[in-house]
């Protein structure tokens, strides 16, 4: 695997540097991600790139989740190694699985990758996963390119992995990847909270 380091971000958020109108609204219950908002490196050679998550570690009882949509960050790279985009598309998809790694594709898309500004792919329909799910990004340049970013440092437990062929799966030793899942958790007790049954009373003796 191969990495580069982003000196220019630093201490800059993505968002800081590629401007606020391009961030998403900051709704910590719609929100996955494992990276600390911080753009650290950028990574290439590998075709596959994907990002393991278990809603555990979010939730506390969950119940699966809607995707809505999916967001991702990605360098552009002009420098001395010519690490130029042929192409900015590249596959989005979603699949379930555990640790191990991905197995069964839930949704096979295309994004469009943007030098440092998030990029959405939005769903028309969400996409119900359950509590352990992956993002995974297919590169079919030969040079590897469009560029994920990752952030500084990896978690204790990998989250961030890469991959030649969709079946051995390693983990990315340089930071997180800044992919990102927008929607909506199904919890176990999401229709049972107080609130909600004084609701239900209060419209029954209307």
């Amino acid at each position: 695997m191969t990495w580069m380091l982003l000196s220019l971000a630093l201490a800059s958020t993505p968002c800081e540097l590629a401007g606020t109108e391009n961030c998403a609204p900051v709704d910590p219950e719609g929100i996955l991600q494992y990276d600390d908002g911080s753009a650290w490196f950028l990574h290439y050679d590998e075709p596959y790139r994907g990002t393991w998550f278990h809603l555990e570690d979010f939730y506390s009882d969950p119940q699966g989740f809607e995707v809505e949509a999916v967001e991702f960050w990605f360098y552009h790279h002009l420098g001395c190694y010519g690490l130029y985009w042929p192409t900015d598309f590249f596959g989005a998809d979603l699949c379930s699985g555990g640790s191990a790694g991905p197995t069964l594709a839930l949704d096979e898309s295309r994004g469009v990758a943007i030098h440092m500004s998030a990029s959405y792919h939005n769903y028309s329909d969400p996409v119900t996963v359950g509590n352990d799910f992956w993002f995974v990004i297919e590169l079919s340049d030969w040079n590897g390119t469009p560029s994920p970013i990752s952030d500084q440092y990896s978690l204790d437990q990998p989250h961030s992995f890469h991959s030649d062929d969709m079946k051995l799966w390693e983990p990315t030793f340089a930071g997180d990847y800044l992919f990102r899942i927008h929607g909506s958790p199904r919890l176990a007790l999401a229709g049972d909270t107080w609130g909600g049954i004084k609701s239900l009373f209060v419209l029954s003796d209307r």
